[in-house]
């Protein structure tokens, strides 16, 4: 009997090493849209004349929507069938704004030599205008935006709404999958605490001026209120769920119990997308005693690209500041939210950054994992020790040697590409990949959707159970170790995280640029010009395809477990 062929990874040339594709053929391979995106965008002009009469205008105005799905429709099949097409029309974009940051130079440079730099402002921003292309496009959106008003984010606030107490056992096998709450096995209070607004820093552990800069425009730390004696009496301790700030609604949570296994803690992010919360909700659990006591922490994603700000901090302005590596109002979030659970729990605050955590993130919650991965404990605030990103586009930037991530990415979501870096890892994180079918509508929602990444991971952990060796099995492992074993105690808290809303100002456009924070961790260099390169394509497919394992063609996941982590 024969054997059968063993399938190979596909290669994706136009992710792996984009600055082989000339420019000119990644227009060409999007040019089937232009004749629909201009007649969407006539229409639309046309819909608005006056000169039309009010029935008529509104008939082109159905036209129009239905035009702009149509649209929808073919760009996501474009994008979701050519994968890559995605890391081309970014690195595009890159070149653009690099072509713009060497005219803003020049022109700077013209304003000196020629005496007009009266105030000094000229020789100020030479040194500020980013080099690379893509650090220019993200701050010149950065800067603009908070020009005008549209980015306005202020101080960050989170609390919790929901506390299973402090101990409580696993949940039954039956009650694995999240659908019952967790049962309080002690009818004592929980530990005093402190928790609310971000606080400045006492000792290394804290959330301290490391993490956000003193002189950063859009938030500031404040003091923290002590719940004491007012959280004790407000729990109810048949249920957990603690009172929310007046004005703010009740979040809706099916998945109160603590995770089995990794498919159940990205579930938990899928229940938190519909919390309907004042702001981004996170998921906290303890896990273990003080000895063994570890943490997890379920991390959405963007929730809204809504302009202006809202209270919701998980929005673009967020996805921005950690594509520059800076840090975000969503991640002091984060860090105040996990520093609350740990004073809940009674951890020292000079032991909080010594405390091993595993982030699960989706999409910007992947970013946000990697950004406090990035930096030392002490700086953090957190010891993010193990990482499980879905979606994220999170390669700009290299974790620490120390903590172990794997990262799921579907071939046909364009999300990881947006941060215009290549598909490959830029150290020693495990990549995953699954081949997706498309679907009849929405492909790049599908694609992306945190439902969809649920269900890669639940196939992930069945085909290391079947095969557990490699450094892919290795490192699920290593995250699996952090979860609850037969018998250990845990402690589920949610918190909400919101941000206040500052009131726009009218200023110059240069001032805003000039103040905006540096000081960013330090991208990973990659090549954005184009580099003809045509013989070296084939050799490096056969060995890119060689290093993959692949389950079919059917939606199987592609693991790696021999040249650094790539798909």
């Amino acid at each position: 009997m024969a054997a059968r062929k063993r399938r190979r990874s596909p290669f994706y040339a136009s992710r792996r090493v984009p600055h082989t594709v000339h420019p000119v053929q990644a227009r060409l391979r999007m040019s089937p849209l232009l004749p629909s995106i201009v007649l969407a965008v006539g229409a639309n002009l046309l819909a608005e004349s006056p000169l039309l009469p009010e029935g008529l205008r509104a008939r082109v105005r159905n036209r129009v929507g239905e035009l702009s799905s149509e649209v929808s429709q073919r760009s996501q099949r474009l994008f979701f069938d050519d994968p890559g097409l995605d890391t081309l029309l970014i690195r595009g974009v890159s070149r653009l704004g690099a072509r713009i940051s060497i005219g803003a130079r020049l022109w700077l440079r013209a304003t000196i030599a020629l005496g007009q730099d009266h105030d000094g402002r000229a020789s100020t921003m030479i040194p500020l205008v980013p080099r690379r292309g893509y650090d220019s496009v993200m701050t010149w959106m950065l800067t603009a935006g908070t020009a005008v008003g549209q980015i306005r984010g202020g101080r960050v606030h989170s609390k919790a709404f929901y506390d299973s107490g402090p101990t409580c056992e696993p949940a039954p096998t039956e009650g694995r999958k999240g659908e019952h709450s967790p049962r309080l096995t002690s009818p004592h209070p929980a530990e005093p605490g402190t928790q609310g607004e971000v606080r400045p820093a006492d000792s290394p552990g804290e959330v301290a001026q490391s993490v956000i800069p003193s002189d950063t425009p859009h938030w500031s730390n404040t003091s923290s209120s002590s719940l004491g004696e007012a959280l004790r009496n407000s729990r109810d301790p048949a249920d957990g769920w603690l009172p929310v700030p007046e004005g703010h609604p009740k979040p809706q949570m099916r998945r109160l119990a603590a995770p089995q296994t990794l498919g159940d803690l990205a579930a938990d992010i899928d229940d938190l997308y519909w919390a309907l919360s004042h702001g981004q909700p996170v998921k906290v659990v303890r896990v273990g005693t003080p000895d063994q006591r570890r943490w997890l922490v379920a991390l959405p994603g963007t929730e809204h690209f809504d302009a202006p700000s809202t209270p919701n901090p998980a929005d673009t302005e967020t996805n921005i500041r950690e594509s520059l590596g800076l840090p975000s109002a969503m991640r002091v979030g984060l860090v105040s939210a996990i520093h609350d659970a740990m004073d809940l729990d009674g951890v020292p605050p000079g032991q909080r950054h010594k405390e091993p955590v595993l982030i699960c993130g989706h999409s910007q919650g992947g970013m946000i994992a990697v950004g406090l991965a990035a930096d030392l404990p002490e700086v953090a605030g957190v010891d993010v020790q193990a990482i499980l990103a879905m979606g994220a586009p999170a390669r700009r930037f290299r974790i620490r040697p120390d903590v172990t991530m794997v990262a799921v990415e579907h071939d046909q979501d364009v999300i990881p590409s947006f941060d215009g870096s290549p598909a490959r890892a830029p150290d020693h994180r495990i990549v995953v990949g699954r081949r997706l079918v498309r679907p009849r509508r929405d492909p790049l929602y599908y694609a992306h959707s945190s439902s969809t990444y649920t269900e890669t991971v639940k196939q992930l952990e069945r085909k290391v159970d079947v095969a557990p060796w490699g450094r892919l099995a290795s490192a699920v492992e290593r995250l699996r170790s952090f979860l609850p074993r037969d018998g250990e105690p845990t402690r589920v808290t949610v918190h909400d995280v919101w941000q206040e809303l500052l009131d726009p100002t009218t200023g110059d456009t240069w001032d805003t640029f000039i103040r905006l924070d540096r000081g960013g961790a330090e991208p990973v260099a990659m090549n954005t010009e184009w580099m003809p390169a045509w013989a070296l394509v084939r050799p490096l497919a056969q060995v890119g395809a060689g290093a993959g394992v692949d389950e079919g063609e059917d939606g199987g996941v592609d693991g790696d477990d021999a040249d650094g982590g790539a798909k």
